[in-house]
């Protein structure tokens, strides 16, 4: 119990005081300015001083402050809705990887030809080398860094033929193409499936893959509603660039803390919202898209596809680390190796034989 309360309050301590991430590194600079405008006032204003008179009070403040708050309250309810969308179209990316994966391990069958087996081994691994192009595109896409998608997946050798010269003539939308790919190799096997509901299965995930695709690169591409950031930005500026001179009046030496203080709560407040509107993004509180991609691509070797490669390190989601170590990374979870992963690969690696077996003997009996 100690020692949960010790981890609980160091975890308090450092959440209040970290500078990585926190809305107080992207807002500094301009709460610094209304200090040092605080300062200035109480020393214009100060009988010691310069003794400037003022005939000014915080009931106007007091007045305005509501639809800044109102302003900034709304920017931060819809920024929070965006962040969390892009959440779900992720989940469903990894979501739809995973049983793309599981379906073409276990539903497709040779009927006990060898040559055809053979071919099924290439079909599967071309079906995780998609997937796998396919979220590195995807990523590119939604970072508008479409340009170095070709340049990343040839440096890894996931490209084989004219695809990459196919990649280069289309220059956008490459997330489509890889999709079409895919698309067009399961199409081609489709009397390789067991079940013609399963095939259907297969080419509706393939859609919700271009559905997740489309719909984080919406949340890239649509920006918050200029004429509703100029309002919010004129007004919150306005308001914290003139409010220290009433509470110098009103508070003398304390202005410069309380204007600090302000500066904090509705700068930080704004920057949150800012943050959060884009999480598609390669900042530190964006969604982590490698770890996603990670996530899909454990999912090919778990179901024994044959790609990626052995000695591939893969980024997991915290969801997808399930009974292994874990390093917490801001966020980022790295699975570590352990000695007994080698049994697990080989145990699921059986248990896929004996389905892909059992399918084979029914649809001979059939």
């Amino acid at each position: 119990m100690l020692r949960s309360l010790v981890g609980s309050e160091m975890c308090i301590r450092d959440s209040i005081f970290s500078w990585t991430g926190s809305a107080l590194s992207t807002c500094y600079p301009q709460v610094i300015l209304v200090t040092c405008l605080a300062i200035f006032a109480f020393f214009l204003t100060d009988p010691d001083f310069l003794d400037v008179e003022m005939d000014i009070t915080l009931r106007g403040h007091t007045l305005s402050l509501f639809p800044v708050a109102f302003l900034l309250v709304f920017r931060n309810g819809i920024s929070y809705n965006r962040f969390f969308e892009g959440r779900g179209h992720c989940g469903k990316f990894v979501h739809k990887s995973r049983t793309l994966s599981r379906l073409v391990s276990t539903h497709i069958s040779a009927h006990g030809d060898t040559q055809a087996e053979t071919k099924l081994g290439l079909f599967r691994q071309n079906v995780a080398r998609y997937l796998r192009i396919h979220a590195i595109a995807q990523r590119h896409s939604v970072r508008c860094t479409e340009g170095d998608t070709v340049e990343e997946c040839d440096s890894q050798g996931f490209l084989e033929g004219d695809e990459k010269e196919e990649l280069l003539a289309a220059k956008k939308n490459l997330p489509l193409l890889v999709l079409t790919w895919l698309g067009l190799t399961i199409s081609e096997h489709r009397h390789f499936v067991v079940y013609d509901r399963v095939f259907e299965e297969m080419d509706k995930c393939v859609d919700e893959l271009m559905e997740a695709w489309m719909g984080m690169h919406k949340l890239a591409t649509t920006p918050m509603p200029f004429p509703f950031l100029q309002m919010l930005l004129g007004l919150l500026y306005l308001w914290m660039l003139t409010v220290p001179f009433p509470l110098a009046i009103s508070y003398g030496w304390a202005a410069p803390f309380i204007s600090c203080l302000l500066g904090v709560a509705l700068f930080g407040i704004n920057a949150i919202g800012a943050e959060l509107e884009d999480p598609m993004g390669d900042e530190t509180n964006d969604l982590p898209l490698h770890v996603y991609e990670g996530a899909a691509a454990q999912a090919a070797a778990a179901n024994s596809l044959g790609w990626p490669r052995k000695g591939t390190c893969l980024l997991y989601t915290s969801d997808a680390a399930d009974e292994e170590d874990s390093v917490d990374l801001g966020g980022r979870r790295i699975i570590k190796k352990k000695k007994n992963r080698k049994n697990k690969i080989r145990e699921r690696e059986l248990g896929i034989k004996r389905v892909r077996t059992e399918v084979t003997i029914v649809m001979k009996k059939l």
